[in-house]
């Protein structure tokens, strides 16, 4: 999925919007590339000249994979990394990533209410190499470059009242009119939660990254 866009050159500065960060920055207008990567647990690669995001890392193979493809591409820092859900397949390739010399990640953001152990295990190997990591929650939004990020799921009332059954997150990525929206492993009910909550209309594109359990859709 490609957002191409020829003015590469020109750049607009959008007003400050001290509550949201990266916004109120200076913006590159450049092409956007959003890569559903052929790996387990479906990692999604968004990118472009000035950032790159991962959502989900595969497992373990699947991660050394994915750490060749990114030294390869030239790739030399992961400005976020998003765990999409406590099944090992989506996050345990990170621990390929963790700690290269030729790759920095900058930020993990994660799930708050789990029991995974492989999970903690995961973050803590994050946390002992000095990588940023926080808590995903609902409202949450950042702009990088010209794209921005919403957290979507899970709220705080969806933690306190599901805690031990919160395994996933929702994502927005948005650029300009076009968006889309990362499913993680949201399942019917999540689904029904944010059609209830307006979140998910209007949006361009649904990448279903790791299948999306049956009937989520």
């Amino acid at each position: 999925i490609q957002n191409h866009d020829p003015k590469t050159s020109d750049t607009t500065v959008k007003e400050n919007d001290n509550s949201i960060p990266g916004m109120g920055q200076e913006t590159f207008k450049t092409a956007t590339d959003v890569r559903i990567l052929d790996l387990p647990g479906s990692p999604v690669w968004i990118k472009d000249k000035y950032f790159n995001v991962l959502f989900g890392a595969s497992d373990k193979d699947g991660g050394k994979k994915l750490l060749d493809m990114l030294i390869k591409e030239n790739v030399e820092m992961i400005d976020y990394l998003f765990i999409p859900s406590t099944n090992p397949e989506t996050f345990e390739g990170l621990s390929q990533l963790v700690g290269q010399k030729k790759l920095h990640i900058s930020k993990i953001g994660t799930i708050g209410a789990t029991s995974s152990l492989e999970l903690r295990n995961t973050m803590k190997l994050a946390q002992d190499n000095m990588i940023a990591t926080e808590n995903l929650s609902a409202g949450a939004k950042w702009q990088l470059n010209d794209m921005m990020f919403d957290v979507l799921y899970p709220m705080s009332a969806d933690v306190s009242s599901e805690i031990g059954a919160v395994n996933t997150c929702v994502v927005r990525i948005s650029k300009g009119d076009w968006s889309a929206i990362l499913t993680g492993e949201m399942t019917e009910e999540i689904g029904q939660k944010l059609i209830a909550r307006g979140k998910l209309s209007p949006t361009s594109v649904v990448i279903a990254t790791n299948g999306a359990p049956s009937g989520s859709l």
